[in-house]
C-alpha cells in the first residue's frame, strides 16, 4: 500500500514527545513497549507520549498499564482527527515498534517522513528501511531504550533524526504497483 509521506517539520522537534501509532495487538508487541517506557522512567528520562493507533474492543493489559503507570506523560491516547494525527506525528522526536509481525511498517513511514526518528527492531521490513543506528536487537529493550535516549537527546543536532525514507513513499512505490497490477490484469496468451 502507497504511503503519501506528509509535511515534513523544519527541524528536531523541542518535545520529548514518544510515538506510538501502530494497532494495539500482540504481535505487535505493547507489552515491550511497557517494558521501554519503565525503564526509561527508572533511567530518570524525561518525555511525553501520544499513543495512538487502533484499538480492540478489549483493552491490552499493556495499555491499562501505561496508562496507570505514565499516565501525567500522556499527551494523546486513542483515534484522533487526521489533522491532529498529523500534527502529533510531526512534533513527535522518536517512533517506535516493537513489533513481532510487520509486512510493510506503515505507520513508521508515515511518522518518520513528518520527521520522527525511528526505534525499530533488527528484523521484519525494517533492515531494508531504516540504518542500522535505529535498529536495536529484536527483544532487547535495554538496547531499544539507549537508542530512544539518543534520540531524544538529539534536540541541539539539526537533522540528527532524519531518514530517508523515500524509497518507502507513494512517489516511487504507487508507480511500481500500478505497473505490477497493469501486467496482471492483462490477459494471458495461451500457446496454441
Amino acid at each position: 500500500m502507497p504511503v503519501d509521506p506528509l509535511e515534513r517539520r523544519q527541524g528536531t522537534s523541542s518535545r520529548p514527545l514518544i510515538l506510538w501509532n501502530h494497532r494495539w495487538e500482540y504481535d505487535k508487541r505493547p507489552d515491550r513497549f511497557l517494558e521501554l517506557l519503565d525503564r526509561l522512567e527508572s533511567d530518570g528520562v524525561e518525555f511525553e507520549l501520544a499513543l495512538l493507533g487502533p484499538r480492540a474492543q478489549k483493552v491490552p493489559r499493556a495499555l491499562l498499564d501505561i496508562r496507570s503507570r505514565h499516565a501525567s506523560r500522556i499527551i494523546a491516547d486513542g483515534m484522533v482527527p487526521r489533522a491532529e494525527y498529523e500534527a502529533l506525528l510531526r512534533s513527535a522526536r522518536v517512533v517506535i515498534s516493537t513489533a513481532d509481525h510487520e509486512f510493510q511498517g506503515l505507520a513508521m513511514i508515515e511518522a518518520v517522513s513528518a520527521g520522527a526518528s525511528p526505534v525499530v527492531p533488527d528484523a521484519l521490513c525494517y533492515r531494508e528501511q531504516y540504518p542500522e543506528q535505529h535498529r536495536y536487537p529484536s527483544d532487547d529493550m535495554s538496547a531499544a531504550a539507549a537508542l530512544v535516549k539518543q534520540a531524544l537527546g538529539a534536540c541541539e543536532q539539526v537533522n540528527q533524526g532524519e531518514v530517508d525514507i523515500s524509497d518507502w513513499t507513494s512517489d516511487k512505490t504507487a508507480p511500481i504497483w500500478r505497473a505490477f497490477l497493469q501486467d496482471k490484469a492483462q490477459p494471458q496468451r495461451t500457446a496454441e
